[in-house]
């Protein structure tokens, strides 16, 4: 019939197949052009312990990814506690994957999320540890985690070595406060959690303590230089403390005798008579008694002489600071204070 279509039943029935598939191709694409990537939440809510545990980096390594690189940007507590967003922990995440596939994370920090993706998926990172070229190691963020990745995988090897190029490239207060203390407090609070097994923490320290051990007995005591004990009183195991406040005072031109750990105090006062000490220093790690810890020193301070200036380090008599200035006992918060009472002293 003039101006109108006629259609037979199996022109009908493709007309149809045909509107079909092209409304499945608009769909389709409309589909690919309308698709939003899940959305990651940007509230900074998160604390730092908190950022820690999802990502498996440290507070130390967070808060130096971010000052020294720029990795992540966390807001702040009315109080200046950092937090942050779960898209700063996705984005450590991948970092932390990155860096674990031989990447240093000066060459990643300014990198977005895809592109992290990219190389973690690539074959050059699914092949390892690149052994023929190793990455080289300089920054102290570097060498710790390096260090904290050894000690996790129990290769005593790469920590001696890790230790030693820390050695060589770093300075010396920067190999104490960048690497080895922040290392030192970490393996400590891991263990504590239960995040961490005994043999990993005891083939950290045993390897710490040779370390420094050999550093020490690089420097020899001779006049007239000032002298000074270094110990730590009864029930005090931990001697890592000890011996790196040694080699601070060795290092500023004391005359340093160590005598390790678990010493009554009248051991220790016997060791600064008989040496003509002048100052004695103790490191406390471990919470284990604060009225014997006090008891111990409040009976050393009695032992000695007046002049003779004792110097108490440690987490193991923080909230005791009081009690200490009773005693005239001096309390440096960290290494540079220590530095700086034993140059006054000295």
């Amino acid at each position: 019939m003039p101006g109108h279509l006629i259609f037979s039943n199996y022109g009908v029935v493709n007309l149809y197949a045909i509107l079909l598939n092209y409304c499945l191709i608009i769909f389709d694409n409309l589909s690919t052009l309308c698709y939003v990537p899940a959305m990651v939440d940007d509230r900074k809510i998160h604390p730092i312990g908190y950022v820690a545990r999802q990502t498996g980096l440290s507070a130390h390594v967070i808060r130096a990814w971010e000052k020294r690189y720029g990795a992540v940007h966390p807001g702040r507590t009315p109080t200046g506690r950092r937090l942050y967003s779960e898209s700063d922990i996705q984005h450590l995440q991948l970092l932390q994957q990155a860096c674990k596939r031989s990447h240093r994370i000066a060459q990643l920090s300014d990198l977005d999320n895809t592109t992290l993706r990219g190389i973690i998926a690539s074959k050059l990172a699914d092949a390892g540890p690149m052994v023929a070229h190793p990455v080289e190691l300089f920054t102290p963020v570097e060498l710790l985690e390096a260090c904290r990745a050894a000690v996790l995988a129990m290769d005593e090897q790469a920590f001696e070595a890790t230790l030693n190029r820390a050695a060589v490239m770093l300075t010396r207060p920067t190999l104490f406060e960048g690497v080895i203390m922040p290392l030192v407090v970490e393996i400590g609070e891991r263990w504590v959690n239960g995040e961490l097994k005994i043999i990993n923490e005891h083939m950290a320290s045993t390897i710490l303590v040779s370390f420094l051990r050999d550093m020490l007995s690089a420097f020899r005591p001779l006049p007239p230089m000032p002298k000074m004990v270094v110990a730590t009183p009864v029930n005090q195991w931990h001697e890592l403390g000890a011996l790196i406040a040694a080699i601070v005072a060795a290092e500023a031109g004391w005359g340093v005798y160590y005598f390790g750990p678990n010493l009554p105090a009248e051991e220790i006062a016997a060791a600064a008579v008989y040496k003509n000490a002048v100052a004695v220093a103790l490191s406390i790690v471990y919470r284990v008694s604060e009225r014997q810890t006090l008891r111990e020193i409040s009976r050393l301070r009695h032992y000695v002489s007046e002049d003779v200036a004792i110097i108490v380090g440690g987490r193991g008599v923080q909230s005791c600071q009081a009690d200490l200035k009773q005693l005239n006992v001096m309390y440096p918060q960290n290494i540079s204070e220590f530095r700086d009472m034993i140059d006054e002293l000295g």
